[in-house]
């Protein structure tokens, strides 16, 4: 059987894949935005004074604002884009997204911050709900891994957006890039995502379950998705059958007693535990500021350069996964977590008694950190859970360990 990738199906996922740059931006904006709303509002702050709202506790307020919204976004998107289908749901998704964002801008308390901050959260809940999903069923086999790890570069890309941004949120540019300019960085991509959507077929598989095999939409999608000399109706009897089994699959507590399914889920409830534990988002939110503290002579120039070097190590990580393994990237990351911050707290140390004046140290140990986290506990625990899982589990335990991700990451805050 021929089944070949049209164009159409790289520029669906061109077009998908803003999604995730939104959110890479929505994580990316704490750290460049900080480093402006605690300047207005401190000691060497000479801007507007109606700009002056926020202290340190408000802004771990802001940062878990996104956190809590993505939990609800999680929980509601899945229904959502079930019930809409895939391209409906992201076309939905970028105006509310868009909304958010100028809500911050135009923000003059800390609860209206607050509030834009919860809504970007629930529409990047959501978004990581249907764009993978998407991408998965408009895909072809030889396709579908290329695409598919092109969530986590976009997200990353995003992240890296939003710290170059912060370079001209610092002091030596007179803080000209404020916490309200950055808000609207996040506008142009959400905008196009809504736009250009909505002149994207609808996933086939999404069309097949809503309006069964006698229909003609979904064969019309599948068409605009694939070459003149695939087999259209192969593919098509294939993904019913596939629509099929799933549906008639369904866990019951029997099933969870098995060793099969509780020992992945265990197993995975420990890697999501440990990976967000790591501390990875903390750092993320906050390393202007931690290198602000560690007294590196440019901390907006570090936060791009650890970006960047978790933009690198993404595609590194992809390259290397396999032909290393699982198992060894845990222990790397793992171990390039606690040499990273091993040093980076003992450098704090000497640094409060005055023994040590090596800035360049904090910037090393950052990067360490994120490159260790980019190769191995950022994907490795995605990845593992399904590996191990029999398929008539594995939607109910990715379902259920992406809540308890998100759970955890609320928690922190």
């Amino acid at each position: 059987m021929v089944i070949e990738a049209s164009l159409k199906v790289y520029l669906a996922a061109v077009c998908t894949l803003l999604g995730p740059i939104c959110f890479g931006i929505a994580i990316g904006y704490s750290s460049p935005a900080f480093e402006t709303l605690l300047r207005i509002n401190g000691t060497e702050g000479k801007e507007n004074s109606r700009n002056r709202i926020a202290s340190k506790t408000d802004c771990s307020l802001i940062s878990a604002a996104i956190t809590l919204g993505a939990l609800l976004g999680s929980l509601a998107g899945g229904f959502i884009s079930q019930t809409l289908g895939r391209k409906k749901a992201l076309v939905i998704y970028g105006l509310p997204y868009a909304t958010g964002c100028a809500i911050i801008f135009f923000a003059k308390s800390v609860p209206v911050i607050v509030t834009g901050r919860f809504i970007t959260g629930i529409i990047t809940g959501m978004i990581c709900t249907a764009a993978p999903t998407y991408i998965v069923e408009i895909s072809t086999p030889k396709t579908r891994g290329l695409l598919g790890t092109s969530f986590q570069l976009c997200i990353v890309t995003g992240i890296f957006i939003m710290s170059v941004f912060g370079i001209f949120s610092t002091k030596e540019f007179n803080y000209f890039f404020n916490w309200r300019y950055l808000a609207l960085i996040g506008i142009m991509p959400s905008l196009a995502l809504s736009i250009t959507m909505f002149f994207m077929p609808e996933s086939p598989a999404w069309l097949l379950s809503r309006y069964g095999r006698s229909s003609l939409k979904p064969e019309k999608a599948l068409t605009k998705l694939r070459t003149p000399n695939s087999d259209i109706q192969k593919e098509l009897n294939e993904i019913n059958e596939v629509i099929s089994e799933s549906k008639s699959v369904l866990i019951t507590f029997e099933e969870l007693k098995k060793p099969e399914v509780w020992k992945p889920l265990l197993l995975g409830i420990g890697l999501m535990f440990f990976q967000q534990f790591s501390g990875i988002n903390v750092v993320m939110f906050f390393q202007t500021q931690i290198l602000e503290e560690a007294g590196a002579s440019s901390p907006a120039v570090g936060t791009a350069l650890t970006c960047f070097a978790q933009l690198a190590s993404t595609f590194v990580g992809a390259y290397i996964m396999d032909k290393l393994g699982r198992r060894k990237l845990l222990l790397i990351s793992g171990g390039g977590h606690t040499a990273s911050l091993f040093t980076l707290g003992l450098y704090f140390y000497f640094r409060e008694k005055q023994e040590i004046e090596l800035n360049f140290i904090p910037v090393v140990c950052l990067i360490v950190y994120i490159v260790a986290f980019a190769i191995g506990y950022g994907p490795v625990a995605w990845l593992m859970i399904p590996e191990m899982t029999p398929t008539t589990a594995r939607s109910f335990l990715d379902w259920k360990l992406f809540n308890i991700l998100v759970v955890l990451n609320d928690m922190r805050y």
